[in-house]
């Protein structure tokens, strides 16, 4: 039988319910004034493109946010911002996540 080491979720309105006026809202209270046209209905634009297709890792992400947002916030702070478009997640990605053997690292 073969091993599975790596499982792929698609999280936008099919594992978790996401508010997009929610994350609009995190972000530009943080101090990004362009966060309406970064996060598209439809697609993501600069370091919310970047971090999604993996150009960029979550540091990177926070630090790019910190300049653009003209202020020092956290990396929690940030993370806050990002899981903002998350209303709801479904109960089988929790049975999923705590039934493996190994860390779960959720990627955007």
């Amino acid at each position: 039988m073969t091993e599975i080491k790596n499982i792929i979720f698609d999280f936008g309105g099919v594992i978790a319910d996401l508010s997009r006026d929610n994350a609009v809202f995190a972000f530009r209270s943080m101090g990004l004034e362009k966060a309406d046209e970064m996060l598209d209905t439809y697609h993501q634009t600069g370091i919310f493109l970047e971090i999604e297709d993996g150009r960029i890792t979550p540091e990177e992400f926070c630090a790019e946010l910190r300049e653009l947002c003209h202020r020092t916030f956290t990396f929690d702070e940030a993370k806050a911002g990002w899981m903002a478009f998350f209303t709801k997640f479904l109960n089988a990605v929790w049975i999923i996540c705590s039934s493996s053997k190994n860390a779960i690292n959720f990627i955007s």
